[in-house]
C-alpha cells in the first residue's frame, strides 16, 4: 500500500530513494570484501514502530487510502509476524512483544529487554574478543556483502556485466527500502512493514540470503529447516523470489546460488521427517493474534467496569491506553498476555535516553492523536 526509505544516515523518507535492483552476483565473489569498513545500524536504539506509523500517516493524507489502516486488526513489522508464524516449530528461542489497542487495531512491537540492549551495546563497543565472536561477526557481514554483490542502483539501461561493476559499494545497513502491505492471516486483517532487499527487472521483490554450502545429508536437513523462516519472511510481505548464496565455510567465498520461487519452497520438505507445514504455522499465528486481541479487549472492558470512581489512580489508568506484554515460551509453546504498570511502560517500553519525541505508550504521540481522530469503519 506504500513504501518508504531510510538513507545512509538513518533519516526517513517517504519515497523510493533506497530501492535497489537485482543482478546475479559473480561466481566466486569474495563475501569478505569491505569487512571492517562497513557501517552498521545502531541496533541499541529502539525505533519502535515509528517509521511504519509515519508512513501510514503520510499515506492517510488521502482518506480513501487510509481505509486499510482503519480496518486493520493488527499493525506490526514483518519480523513480529514471522516469529508468530514460525512459533509452532520453535524449540529454543522465546520472544516478547509489546501490544496496544487503539481504535480497535492492535499495534505490536518487539520488546527489547534491558539485558538484550546491554548485550547489543557490548557488541558495538569494539572488535570481537574471541574467535567465535569474530566468526559470528563475519557470518553476519557475509549477508550484507552478498547484497552488495547482487544489487545495483536503478538505471535506464540493463545491467551489463562487461561494463558495470557488480559490487555496489561498502555495506551500510542504515540504508533500507521498506514495503508496507495489507494482508490477511485467517480472520485477521494485517498491515505489515518490512525491508525488501531489491526488485528484479519485472519489479518483483527479491529476498537475498546466504547459507553454508551443503556438503552432506545433515547439512541438507538443516538448510531445509532454515527455509521455514525464509519462506515466512517472504510470503508475508509478498516477496516472490528468494535467492540463496551458498558460501564456503572457511574462505567466505561464494560457491553457488539458487533461485527459489517463494510459493514453491514448502515442497522442498513435504513428506520428509523434518517437514514443516506452512498452513499449520499460519493457523497458530492467527490463533495467537486472536487470543491476544480478545484478552486485551476483555481486560480493558473489565477495567472500565471497575473504574467508576474519580480517584487519581483511575484517572491515570484511563488517561492513555494500556500496554500489554505478549510472551511466548518455546518449551511449553504457550503465549501469555499481561498488562504492564505505568512504571513498567516508562522503564521498559519507552526506556531511558529515548525521549526525543513524545509518546503514548510506545506509539509516537502525533500518530496516536491522528489515529484517534479516525473512526474504524463498520465493514
Amino acid at each position: 500500500i506504500t513504501t518508504f526509505s531510510y538513507d545512509g544516515d538513518r533519516r526517513l523518507h517517504h519515497d523510493d530513494r533506497s530501492l535497489m535492483h537485482f543482478h546475479l552476483p559473480p561466481p566466486n565473489a569474495d563475501l569478505n570484501r569491505g569487512y571492517g569498513q562497513h557501517i552498521s545500524k545502531d541496533d541499541t536504539r529502539n525505533e519502535h514502530l515509528d517509521a511504519l506509523c509515519y508512513s501510514l500517516m503520510e499515506l492517510g493524507r488521502d482518506e480513501a487510502l487510509d481505509r486499510a489502516r482503519r480496518r486493520a486488526d493488527v499493525v506490526t513489522w514483518r519480523g513480529m509476524a514471522t516469529r508468530m508464524c514460525t512459533a509452532l516449530y520453535e524449540q529454543r528461542d522465546g520472544w516478547e512483544m509489546n501490544a496496544m489497542l487503539v481504535q480497535g487495531t492492535m499495534y505490536i512491537e518487539e520488546h527489547l529487554s534491558p539485558q538484550m540492549l546491554v548485550e547489543k551495546a557490548q557488541r558495538r563497543q569494539g572488535p570481537a574478543t574471541s574467535s567465535r565472536e569474530e566468526g559470528l561477526a563475519r557470518l553476519t557481514y557475509h549477508g550484507s556483502s552478498f547484497e552488495s554483490w547482487s544489487t545495483h542502483t536503478p538505471s535506464s539501461r540493463p545491467f551489463d556485466y562487461a561494463r558495470d561493476d557488480p559490487w555496489s559499494g561498502i555495506p551500510n545497513t542504515n540504508t533500507q527500502w521498506c514495503s508496507v502491505v495489507k494482508t490477511r492471516l485467517g480472520s485477521s486483517r494485517l498491515i505489515l512493514g518490512g525491508e525488501v532487499d531489491c526488485v528484479d527487472e519485472r519489479g518483483q521483490k527479491v529476498e537475498l540470503k546466504t547459507s553454508m554450502v551443503i556438503r552432506n545429508e545433515r547439512d541438507t536437513m538443516r538448510f531445509e529447516e532454515k527455509m521455514l523462516r525464509f519462506y515466512m519472511q517472504s510470503f508475508l510481505l509478498g516477496v516472490g523470489r528468494v535467492l540463496v548464496g551458498f558460501r564456503d565455510a572457511k574462505s567466505g567465498r561464494l560457491q553457488a546460488t539458487h533461485d527459489f520461487s517463494t510459493l514453491e519452497i514448502p515442497k522442498l520438505v513435504r513428506g520428509k521427517p523434518h517437514a514443516w507445514d506452512p498452513q499449520a504455522g499460519l493457523n497458530l499465528a492467527d490463533a495467537m493474534l486472536n487470543f491476544a486481541r480478545e484478552t486485551i479487549l476483555q481486560d480493558e472492558e473489565a477495567k472500565r467496569g471497575d473504574g467508576g470512581g474519580d480517584d487519581s489512580d483511575t484517572a491515570e489508568r484511563n488517561a492513555t491506553p494500556p500496554v500489554y506484554r505478549l510472551s511466548f515460551s518455546p518449551t511449553t509453546h504457550t503465549l501469555s498476555v499481561t498488562r504492564l504498570t505505568p512504571q513498567q511502560v516508562s522503564n521498559e517500553v519507552v526506556g531511558k535516553g529515548e525521549g526525543d519525541i513524545e509518546r503514548v505508550g510506545f506509539l509516537p504521540a502525533s500518530f496516536y492523536e491522528w489515529a484517534m481522530q479516525r473512526q474504524r469503519p463498520e465493514a
